[in-house]
Formats: C-alpha cells, structure tokens, sequence
C-alpha cells in the first residue's frame, strides 16, 4: 500500500563526449574504495587508492557509508599525488559534503579524471562513535580505447 508520498524520478547522469587526450575513448562502469577504522573519537586515519595502471579513472561520484549515526561522521581530505593536485582547500571538509550515501550519492558537476597509475591519498577525522569503521567508494569509468 502506497503512502501517496512519491519522490521524483531520478535522473540519468548525463556526460558530455570525451574531448581532448580522452577523445575516442569508450567509458566502462568501475569502482574504487577504501575502508578505514577508527578507535577514538577524534582519531585520525590515512588510506590510499591506487587507479589501476591500464586506464584512467573518470570519477562521477562519491559515496560513504558507516554504522555510526553522528550527523557528522568524519571529516577527510583527499589530493591526486600523481598530478599534485590537493583536491580540496587545505583542511578537512565534512564528509557529507563531499561524498553522499549510496541511496543518494555526490555527484561531480564537473567528472574527475585520474590518469592511470594515479595514487589517491586520504586523511580522515573521527567526528562520530569512539570505534567505527567508515567506507569511501569513488563511482565511475576506466576509460579504454
């Protein structure tokens, strides 16, 4: 039995063609991600995910998950070593400012591309529950020939 309540439908992503270096390339769906625990509150944890080395990664959107349910999980900061790039100002951001939940993830305005090879460091803050373990997943596409 319905409630009469109905979200919109969603819509799809759409991208724009590949231009440039990536022109011609073709997109296939891929995932990445990283897990962190924490043991204390205000704990601070580092991660790493490296993109594979046969493709770059185009990043379309973000994702976290965690059993805590502090408002405000963790804070993190994440840069492109591979391009030094510090993707972000120079503090820690609020998770859910960045990254959504995977019912409603963050998606780019703009997609990230990460070459191949690309490493990606994390920092993380422990905002929430003294032990929690928190998920990152990036969403998107190797892009192949």
């Amino acid at each position: 039995m319905s409630s009469g309540i109905l979200a919109p439908p969603r819509q799809p992503l759409r991208l724009a063609p590949l231009a440039g270096k990536f022109a011609g390339l073709r997109r296939d769906w891929f995932q990445y991600g990283t897990t962190v625990t924490f043991t204390a509150t205000g704990q601070t944890k580092t991660a790493t995910i490296n993109i594979d080395g046969t493709a770059p990664f185009e990043l379309h959107s973000v994702q976290f998950a965690t059993a805590d349910t502090a408002a405000i999980p963790a804070f993190v900061k994440w840069s492109d070593n591979t391009n030094a790039l510090g993707l972000m100002a120079d503090f820690s951001l609020p998770i859910n400012s960045v990254a959504g939940t995977g019912a409603q993830p963050h998606y780019l305005v703009v997609p990230y591309v990460f070459d191949a090879n690309a490493v990606v460091n994390f920092s993380f803050i422990n905002n929430g529950g003294a032990t929690q373990a928190l998920f990152v997943t990036f969403s998107g596409a190797k892009l192949k020939p």
